[in-house]
């Protein structure tokens, strides 16, 4: 096997590990943007969020986990939930938009590879006057204007052809 090879099965077993391991993160969301508060009850912070979306009462019936994440000095820190079955999520994921105006975004929770891949998708993006870039399922997805085809960003090497 020549280099090229050995770099392109490398590519490949790199984007399956990926994918992997976004699989495993399906049932997560991450809550940005909720400050902090002393001696905190994050059950109560999220039936507080659910109220504004008009969702029903976050309980140990639908939300296996929820806690923060560390963040940089002087950053909120995340919250990450996660949920019993994917539905509730999406539901979450559905009404997302809602909290924007106060500064609460609710994002899927991506692999540090995913993140990174929609980082330069979004920069390119906008270098090619893209409008469209985002993720959904942990896929990382852009589409030139309104009614073109979506595009699927596996790699950054997909990059190249964003004409």
């Amino acid at each position: 096997m020549d280099i090229r090879n050995k770099h392109r099965e490398i590519k490949e077993i790199s984007i399956a590990l990926n994918d992997a391991e976004q699989y495993s993160r399906r049932k997560n969301i991450e809550v940005h943007g909720v400050p902090l508060k002393d001696e905190e009850n994050l059950m109560d912070v999220l039936t507080e969020i659910a109220g504004k979306l008009q969702l029903s009462t976050p309980t140990v019936e639908t939300v296996s986990t929820a806690h923060r994440l560390k963040a940089k000095e002087g950053k909120i820190p995340p919250i990450i939930m996660r949920f019993r079955k994917r539905d509730d999520r999406d539901k979450w994921c559905t009404k997302r938009t809602t909290l924007r105006e106060e500064g609460i975004f609710i994002n899927g929770n991506l692999t540090q590879y995913a993140k990174q891949l929609l980082w330069a998708t979004k920069t390119k993006a906008r270098e090619k006057n893209y409008k469209f870039a985002w993720t959904r399922n942990g896929k990382v997805l852009v589409k030139e204007k309104e009614g073109a085809p979506k595009i699927w960003i596996k790699s950054g090497d997909d990059l190249y052809q964003l004409k």
